[in-house]
């Protein structure tokens, strides 16, 4: 009997180191396969899975709040743009959307946000190679941090995510933040107004025919910053970082 048991016993350990093998694995691509780069805070104003590419999504004035997040997602199938090609607009007025937040990407097939017209003191054109395959279906994200830095000084990320006919050098359904790791700082000054999809302006007829990929659904989010861990986030090293003795005695 006691050979019995001690048998069954190494049967449920054998099973067990199975069950612990598994969850390991699983735990593993959970932790390299991202869902998206950045996770907002609250629900989405404009949320599609059809027709993506459409002026005045969220029609009349939409009032930006200070400080908060700028998040556009959008899910395209990429082809490379013979000169500036815009997947959206939000915000700005007149005939030319000046003011408005835009994204998308250049003729040199890189991936970029402005503000259009550089109204209201912004300045140029921050863009990144994400070394997109054409022909690829992605994931695309455009991450506007509002005032981050000073009143003036915003922050720019973007991520990309391959889920289909992928490139040699990228794993389908992983997550890469494209512009340097935690974002660049950006001064883009944006002003209040409608959201346009696939358009460089908001008139219905200006639909941007230069980015010649699809587009297959868009989101767009206006949500607070997630809580921060300190009140200032420093953007560089520190000159000195103790972590064990940090208190000295001077003696007079």
């Amino acid at each position: 009997m006691s050979s019995g048991r001690c048998a069954r016993v190494r049967t449920l350990s054998a099973l067990q180191h199975v069950f612990l093998v598994v969850v390991s694995l699983l735990l593993l691509g959970a932790s390299t396969a991202r869902a998206q780069g950045y996770e907002p805070t609250c629900a989405a104003l404009y949320d599609s899975s059809t027709d993506g590419a459409m002026a005045n999504v969220l029609p009349g004035t939409h009032a930006f709040t200070a400080n908060n997040v700028l998040y556009a997602r959008l899910d395209i199938t990429y082809y490379d743009p013979s000169t500036t090609a815009s997947l959206f607009v939000w915000g700005g007025s007149g005939a030319s959307s000046c003011g408005a937040w835009r994204g998308g990407f250049l003729g040199n097939h890189m991936m970029y946000m402005d503000v259009q017209c550089n109204d209201g003191g912004s300045v140029g054109v921050y863009d990144v190679d994400p070394n997109l395959n054409a022909g690829g279906r992605y994931v695309l994200e455009y991450v506007l941090e509002l005032n981050y830095y000073d009143s003036q000084t915003s922050n720019v990320r973007m991520y990309k995510t391959c889920v289909d006919s992928c490139g040699g050098d990228e794993t389908p359904g992983v997550t890469v933040e494209v512009t340097p790791a935690g974002g660049t700082g950006a001064t883009l000054v944006i002003s209040d107004g409608p959201l346009s999809v696939g358009y460089d302006e908001h008139e219905a007829s200006q639909k941007d025919t230069d980015f010649t990929g699809t587009i297959h659904s868009a989101a767009f989010y206006d949500c607070p910053p997630p809580p921060r861990a300190y009140g200032y986030e420093p953007t560089c090293a520190a000159l000195y970082d103790s972590s064990t003795d940090g208190a000295s005695t001077f003696s007079s």
